[in-house]
Order: C-alpha cells, then structure tokens, then sequence
C-alpha cells in the first residue's frame, strides 16, 4: 500500500494541535519528510507555519498548574525544534515569494522566542 504524502501532511496537520505524544510524533514525521520528500515538505511550510504559531500562541491559565505549565512548555520546545530544523533545510523559503505565511511566521519566531532558539542552537 503507497501513501500519498500530501495526504500524509493532512494527518501531521491535524496532530500538530492533538495531544503531546500525537504532536511529537508529528514532528517526528516531519524531520523524516524533510529528507525523504522534501519537494513536499516544502509545499507545505505554510500550512505547518499556521499551526506552529497556534501552539506557540497557546497561553496556559494564570490558576494553571505545575504540569500544565510544563507540558505547555514542552509543546512550544517541540515546535521550535522542527522550526529550527525546517528552516535550515529551507533556507531560500523564506526569500522566494512562494512562501509568505512561513515568512511571517519565521520573523514571529524569531521576535518571540530569539532566546529560545539561541539555546536550541547552542546546544546542537
């Protein structure tokens, strides 16, 4: 049985704002798509932009408590991790004006969770 990858991309849409583990293995998925259909990937840079920033955008509840905070914390680790990794693969994403929403996402990112990302990089 043959997958088609765009139909693939559908269901990692769709569990990147599921659970913790449905997301990290979304992610996962992700960071193998990258290397095995990048063309495909690539196409959907916007698409993942969208949800990315959902999860980042996520503010847990001031009464939140401890393991709230941290599974919060955990969730926006994640998708700074397969930011960081989309955006090496494709890195002429953000110039072409093929991509705008995975622009405006990247210069988000970037402004948002710079000290984040100089931490990710920093221990790579």
């Amino acid at each position: 049985m043959r997958i088609n990858v765009s139909e693939f991309f559908d269901r990692i849409l769709a569990g990147i704002e599921d659970e913790q583990d449905i997301r990290t293995l979304c992610n996962l998925m992700t960071s193998k798509l990258i290397t095995l259909a990048p063309e495909e990937t690539q196409r959907h840079l916007d698409a993942l932009s969208d949800h990315y920033r959902a999860v980042l955008s996520f503010k847990p509840k001031e009464n939140a408590v401890k393991q709230e905070l941290e599974k919060a914390q955990e969730a926006s680790l994640g998708i700074l991790k397969i930011t960081r990794e989309l955006e090496k693969a494709f890195p002429a994403a953000e110039s072409s004006g093929d991509h705008l929403k995975w622009k405006g996402y990247m210069d988000w990112v970037r402004k948002t969770f710079g000290q984040q990302l100089r931490t990710l990089e920093a221990e790579s």
